[in-house]
This record gives C-alpha cells, sequence and structure tokens, in this order.
C-alpha cells in the first residue's frame, strides 16, 4: 500500500496537472482523481491518529512491580464482510452484528464519513479490532449527517442520502469496466497504486483526445518531468 508521503506527491503532481490544463473535461476527470487520492490519505491520517492513540494510552499504564504482567493477546484487526442493509427515503441503514459491542466505551467505536466513503472501526473487543470500510459507495451521502448508533449487541450505521428518495440497488458501487466518460472513476484500488492510476488515466485520455487535448496533456507531461528532474 502507498504511504501518505506518496500520496501527497500524487496529489501535487496532479494539482498541477489541473492548473496547465486549458480543456474543461481534462480538468473534470483529473480533479476525480484527485479527490480520490485525498479521501485515501484522510483514511491513511485517520488510522495513523488511531495508532497513535493507542500508543499513549498504553503508554500511560503504570508499571506495577512484584510479580510479571500477564501479557495480554496482540489485538489485530478483522475486516467485516457481512452485514446487513436497508433504506428510506432519507437514510441508507447498514447493519453490523458485533455481540458484546455495546460494553464498549464511546471512545473505542470510530467513525469517519465522506461524500462517498464510510469506514467505521471498533477497537479491542475481546481481543480484537473490527472494520467495515467502503470506499465507494452506490451514491453520494451527507458525510456531516451520517452517524453510528450502539445496539445491543450490534451497530446500526446510519448514511444521509445526498439525494432523497434517490434508490440504491447496493450499499457499495462494484467495480466493472467502464464507459470511456466514467473510465477515470474505475479503477481498482486493490490492484493498483495511485501512482500507476495516473498514468493510466493519461495514456487512455491522450488516446481518447483530440489534437487539442494531446497537446495540453504532451505539455503538462512535459513540464512535469522536467520538475520532478530539477527536485532531484
Amino acid at each position: 500500500m502507498a504511504s501518505l508521503e506518496d500520496h501527497k506527491l500524487d496529489a501535487d503532481e496532479i494539482r498541477s496537472l489541473i492548473s496547465m490544463s486549458r480543456r474543461t473535461r481534462v480538468k473534470e476527470v483529473l480533479q476525480r482523481e484527485l479527490l480520490n487520492v485525498e479521501q485515501e490519505m484522510a483514511l491513511i491520517k485517520h488510522d495513523e491518529m488511531s495508532h497513535q492513540a493507542h500508543r499513549e494510552i498504553k503508554a500511560e499504564q503504570p508499571e506495577t512491580t512484584g510479580e510479571p504482567k500477564k501479557l495480554k493477546p496482540c489485538s489485530y484487526t478483522t475486516s467485516i464482510t457481512s452485514y446487513a442493509w436497508d433504506q428510506s427515503d432519507k437514510f441508507v441503514k447498514v447493519y453490523i452484528t458485533l455481540p458484546g459491542v455495546e460494553k464498549l466505551s464511546k471512545e473505542k467505536i470510530a467513525s469517519k464519513f465522506t461524500g462517498n466513503s464510510m469506514d467505521v472501526k471498533v477497537y479491542d473487543l475481546d481481543g480484537k479490532n473490527y472494520q467495515l470500510k467502503i470506499i465507494r459507495l452506490f451514491h453520494g451521502i451527507v458525510s456531516e449527517e451520517s452517524y453510528v448508533k450502539v445496539k445491543s449487541g450490534s451497530l446500526l450505521v446510519m448514511m444521509k442520502k445526498e439525494k432523497e428518495k434517490e434508490k440504491w440497488e447496493d450499499v457499495c458501487k462494484k467495480v466493472t469496466a467502464k464507459s470511456s466518460r466514467d473510465f477515470a472513476s474505475g479503477f481498482d484500488d486493490k490492484a493498483k497504486d495511485p501512482q500507476e492510476s495516473i498514468m493510466e488515466l493519461m495514456k487512455k485520455m491522450y488516446d481518447e483526445g483530440d489534437d487539442e487535448m494531446k497537446r495540453t496533456l504532451n505539455k503538462a507531461w512535459t513540464e512535469s518531468r522536467e520538475k520532478a528532474t530539477m527536485d532531484i
């Protein structure tokens, strides 16, 4: 997985290409890719903050003398792959079964919502961490009005629909072959790193573009490479 620094460099390069582009369609495609990279950066930062908080809590625990301390089993994260869902006119509701989750403190249940993604984490439940992360929801949501409710033995994720009464066919958008108009949002996040995705994006735009688009991309690519050479 690419590091936060790699994502920052990718984001800076995409912004540079956007600033040099004069074609509306080229800008729109690059802006969509920039949004994807920024969302991945936000999730990485959230993970790092959570790990740091865990380390600080552990460091603050007092040392004891006498008998050796019994070591607790190391926690590890289990991806949640099974859940139920339904929808109303205003919300998409995701039901996650986790026996005993209601006994955890509020600090051990974290959630992160963006316009098209959700990330819910549960820490230290019977020695395990649990996570449900969807980085491409089927439709857009209102992040500031989305939240998580703790129930007896389960979590209820309430995601406010961006467009009321809009029907969702699924919670997440499946990765399938995209039309040329929508190809920029169709990268497989697990198979490719951000730099490879950008390269394929630029190549496809060049192959399918008109002469003006090709000149714009050639200029942007040349200036970007020159800048990278000067920074070495």
